[in-house]
């Protein structure tokens, strides 16, 4: 109903956020999960605080200030964005996935 040009990047910044969030929990929690686990969340969120500071420091703040569009044509940007992007949105949904049904397998051993 209303026609706001709103740029679709914003979310990589409170990305970043998740990503830090992700190291202190995996980091600070050595026995709430697997080793390996406690690492793939760390990777994970390593990879994520790198799409907000790719947000912040190659080109992404431009959305403010050149338009909603303006990082459509920034190389930097989109490399940066594929360094850091895809393996942390893929590190971390595998991460919840794994978690989900390491907390399923305990809840149900809890009800037995």
């Amino acid at each position: 109903m209303v026609n706001v040009a709103v740029s679709d990047i914003l979310f990589m910044l409170p990305m970043g956020l998740v990503g830090a969030w992700l190291m202190v929990i995996n980091w600070a929690n050595p026995t709430a999960s697997p080793g390996w686990m406690r690492i793939w969340g760390v990777a994970a969120g390593i990879c994520l605080v790198g799409v907000g500071l790719n947000f912040l420091f190659n080109g992404g703040l431009a959305v403010f200030s050149k338009g909603p569009m303006a990082h459509g044509n920034d190389v930097n940007f989109h490399i940066g964005l594929g360094l850091f992007g895809f393996p942390g949105f893929t590190l971390f949904a595998t991460w919840s996935v794994l978690l989900g049904l390491r907390l399923l397998r305990s809840s149900s051993k809890q009800l037995q």
